[in-house]
């Protein structure tokens, strides 16, 4: 049912729980492959998300997670939107769901690009970065130890990250592989090139159960993105033919440089084939401790072939954590965070060689002048 408001027309639906009609807006916010985003007229605290295509599937899935939702105090952070309510038109059909507003919260993929990082969050650290980092593996932790949920299209966009901290959210949920009570598998259809693990492409997704370590694999290129300014597959191709996408970069596992113990095999493979060569903006992964360069190893090299030796979460988070402890302020640029391990700053340094300022003193931030480019280009 649509009904005049404010000179347009608005949608009239009913909460299937609470048995309350609710309007939504006219104009949607964001419109996605399966779904468009719209804000409740009169209700700031939640959003409406309407399906391009209601099935009973997706709402049995979200059935299941409106019964796996924990409970929260007001006021609480909210590290997941979980599902509200079922929405009902008026002949009863479900046509999608209510979850929270996050409100000032921004997708994760503004901090992942350093212009946009500048711009929406002048004041971040390298060690704000670090902070993220590890409550987002935190929060992958706690979903799978749910041992009901993968996330499988796991990317920078369902992330959110609130202003003026480090805290972290989920959204998207719906999209998700739920196991439900009874054992019924809800699959994940789809994947975002960037971040899609090498198992899960060529195959028919909605014929099969993908596993935690599809997710793994896409935290850690998140991880990568945040603390080295790129995907671990950026670069300039170095080989015949034209340059492969993204898609095809993480099925052949072209990567730009080692990572630790994996040094001698980069350096074998890198002889023996076509390759990239690591973007001038890329920040080098000496400024990491020994053991996230392990686990990036482990991430990108051994994991590639054997999914299932990526690290957990919980490795990750307990890594992240332990660098974030021994990050040291720089004397002359109090911006600049590094480790103790080091003997100088490498954020001066990188200011000196490259020209490039990727943590300006926010009373004049000035983009640098070798960011992360706003999109992704092969040349």
């Amino acid at each position: 049912m649509r009904r005049r408001h404010g000179g347009g027309l608005a949608m009239w639906l009913r909460e299937q729980i609470s048995g309350v009609d609710v309007q939504i807006d006219e104009n949607a916010i964001v419109s996605r492959g399966e779904g468009a985003i719209y804000r409740l007229i009169g209700n700031h605290s939640f959003i409406a998300k309407i399906y391009h295509k209601p099935s009973a599937e997706r709402t049995e899935k979200v059935q299941e997670l409106l019964a796996m939702r924990p409970c929260r105090k007001l006021g609480q952070h909210r590290d997941v939107a979980w599902p509200s309510d079922i929405l009902l038109d008026p002949s009863g059909v479900a046509v999608g769901h209510t979850m929270p507003w996050l409100g000032d919260a921004k997708p994760l993929s503004v901090l992942l690009n350093a212009h946009s990082r500048i711009d929406e969050f002048p004041t971040v650290t390298f060690k704000n970065l670090v902070s993220v980092a590890a409550n987002l593996a935190t929060l992958v932790d706690e979903i799978h130890a749910t041992k009901r949920i993968v996330l499988c299209d796991f990317n920078a966009d369902n992330v959110l990250v609130k202003n003026n901290s480090s805290l972290v959210s989920l959204i998207d949920l719906d999209g998700a592989q739920i196991t439900a009570a009874d054992g019924t598998i809800y699959p994940c259809r789809v994947i975002t090139d960037d971040y899609g693990a090498p198992e899960q492409r060529n195959v028919n997704l909605a014929d099969i159960e993908q596993l935690p370590s599809a997710d793994l694999f896409g935290l850690a290129v998140m991880l990568h993105q945040l603390m080295l300014a790129c995907s671990p597959y950026d670069g300039k191709w170095m080989g015949s033919g034209l340059p492969p996408h993204m898609g095809q970069r993480i099925e052949s596992n072209l990567l730009a440089r080692p990572y630790c113990d994996s040094a001698p095999r980069f350096r074998f493979w890198k002889r023996s084939q076509d390759y990239i060569v690591e973007p001038h903006y890329a920040v080098p992964t000496d400024l990491l401790s020994d053991m996230i360069n392990s686990l990036l190893g482990r991430s990108f090299w051994d994991g590639h072939e054997k999914p299932e030796v990526r690290p957990t979460a919980r490795e990750w988070a307990d890594a992240l954590n332990q660098f974030r402890s021994n990050l040291i302020q720089c004397p002359s640029r109090p911006q600049h965070w590094y480790g103790n391990s080091l003997k100088f700053c490498p954020w001066c340094r990188l200011k000196k060689e490259k020209n490039a300022d990727y943590f300006p003193t926010p009373a004049r931030s000035q983009q640098p002048s070798n960011p992360t480019p706003r999109r992704t280009r092969y040349v």
